[in-house]
């Protein structure tokens, strides 16, 4: 143990992990288009929206990849020349893993107990990088409150019971990616015509699980991911 004591301001210089999570279509994908210099992991089937563009991307899809990318990670010049890692998106990354499990062992419960520990590790090896941003989306799935039943909560949808309760307690910002849609007149028509607006909520509401440790962004930012990497970067 080290007990030579530390600066908390030091703290603000690592890397952010931002976990954005949302309904199919919302445009979790797309945000990739606003960072600069992204690296994208992923399983290749969340890539078609952005196919147009020239982005490197590296395939995860099998136990071993997850701990060989694990690995990777500790070496920083292997992604110096990036900006930010995306991992697009974890729970698709994680039912694959699941399904490569199932066709390898007859215990489904070993193959649930395997994934998840392997999730969890890619969790940690991410929360304890500090050279590096991180943007990692997620499914949406809607949650029974347990406390009461009565309320819904959405929150990302991952495998297993283990998983869902684990990751909010890693990941630095936890947010929504919704769509407000407000009423507006085309200026050529003169018509009034719905206009799509999409929206971050970073804080926890009792129907929307978000989480910001950071404490520097408001409950609704707009919808630029780059930016809300630079919001938190630029305040203490």
């Amino acid at each position: 143990m080290d007990f030579k004591p530390k600066s908390t301001k030091a703290l603000g210089k690592t890397g952010v992990k931002i976990l954005c999570y949302g309904r199919p279509n919302v445009g979790k994908t797309t945000q990739i288009l606003t960072l600069r210099k992204p690296l994208i992991v992923t399983t290749e089937r969340g890539l078609l929206t952005i196919r147009a563009y020239d982005l490197p991307f590296l395939t995860m899809e099998t136990l071993p990849d997850v701990y060989e990318f694990i690995d990777w990670l500790k070496i920083p010049s292997n992604y110096s020349q990036y900006n930010c890692i995306v991992l697009e998106s974890i729970t698709d990354i994680s039912y694959r893993i699941l399904d490569t499990m199932k066709t390898t062992t007859k215990d489904g419960r070993k193959a649930y107990g395997e994934t998840q520990d392997a999730i969890i590790a890619l969790l940690r090896a991410i929360t304890d990088n500090v050279h590096i941003n991180f943007y990692i989306t997620a499914w949406e799935y809607d949650h029974a409150v347990q406390d009461a039943p009565k309320i819904v909560q959405t929150r990302p949808e991952l495998t297993g019971n283990v998983l869902p309760i684990f990751m909010p307690h890693l990941l630095d910002v936890i947010v929504q990616l919704g769509i407000h849609y407000r009423t507006v007149v085309d200026e050529k028509t003169k018509q009034q015509v719905q206009q799509a607006e999409r929206f971050f909520q970073c804080n926890e509401t009792a129907n929307v699980l978000a989480r910001d440790r950071t404490g520097t962004l408001a409950m609704f930012e707009p919808a630029n991911l780059q930016a809300l990497f630079d919001k938190i970067a630029s305040k203490p």
